[in-house]
């Protein structure tokens, strides 16, 4: 029999130092093995291709580009976004946290104007990193940069021209959905469609030089959507001035969807 200090034997103190390093040991281990996957998983744009390759995301994705105009008959085959140019598209930084929780942009269903949403698969952190590094590679060689400064704050002349053409001249949220703060109901409100992708964080999700580039060329980037052409040969033209006011505009959403 042991001898009991304080209530307790003492064979049962000194076997608690031992009990405790046994269980530190164990747990060293069992976490040893998920370092070591963490390890594997480089953020690099050539890990993120591979993962992107053994997802097949390119079954629903375009990672080269222009894409090609098609019929409209034969474009339910296309099953996602092109992302060919995501590095010049998304702020660096977003597209990890969104393929790790993505969250649906559009109300509608993909390629159809039916209610509702089409889930995409989330990846495990590492992988949603390394994805993310390959498609920030992916850019526009030809898109122009710099041309909004991000560092200026858009005037307030300039920003009530904006206002005035993406709410009323040029109804922008009956196929975006947004988040108006300023408005007849002394309090901010969501409204908007839903067959276009929403722009209620458009400032913390896409970069401005992209909105403008789109704005004036949208068919470079989705040719076979439905957005209105804004500058060559369009039904309502909007000067450079315009649209680069209007991009400004919509890089100030930044609220959380």
């Amino acid at each position: 029999m042991g001898i009991t200090l304080f209530g307790a034997p003492a064979t049962s103190l000194a076997a608690e130092p031992l009990a405790k390093e046994a269980a530190e040991k164990s747990a060293d281990q069992t976490s040893a093995p998920l370092q070591k996957i963490e390890e594997k998983i480089t953020q690099t744009p050539e890990a993120g291709k591979n993962i992107f390759g053994e997802r097949n995301c390119s079954a629903c994705h375009l990672a080269s580009g222009p894409e090609n105009k098609i019929p409209v008959t034969e474009r339910t085959a296309i099953k996602g976004p092109s992302l060919w140019f995501a590095g010049s598209k998304f702020r660096s930084g977003y597209l990890a946290a969104w393929l790790a929780a993505p969250k649906s942009f559009r109300g509608v269903k993909w390629g159809t104007m039916n209610k509702g949403t089409t889930p995409h698969p989330a990846l495990p952190k590492g992988e949603a990193g390394a994805v993310a590094a390959y498609l920030e590679s992916l850019r526009d060689s030809e898109m122009p940069r710099d041309v909004i400064n991000v560092e200026k704050k858009i005037s307030r002349r300039d920003l009530r021209t904006a206002r005035i053409l993406f709410q009323k001249k040029q109804p922008c949220y009956a196929c975006h959905r947004v988040k108006i703060r300023k408005t007849v109901y002394r309090r901010p409100i969501k409204l908007g469609g839903f067959s276009g992708p929403h722009l209620i964080d458009a400032g913390l999700r896409l970069q401005p030089d992209f909105i403008v580039a789109f704005l004036k060329n949208p068919a470079r980037y989705n040719p076979n959507g439905r957005m209105p052409v804004y500058s060559d040969k369009a039904f309502t033209r909007l000067s450079d001035k315009d649209i680069i006011a209007l991009a400004a505009y919509i890089s100030s959403f930044k609220e959380k969807p």
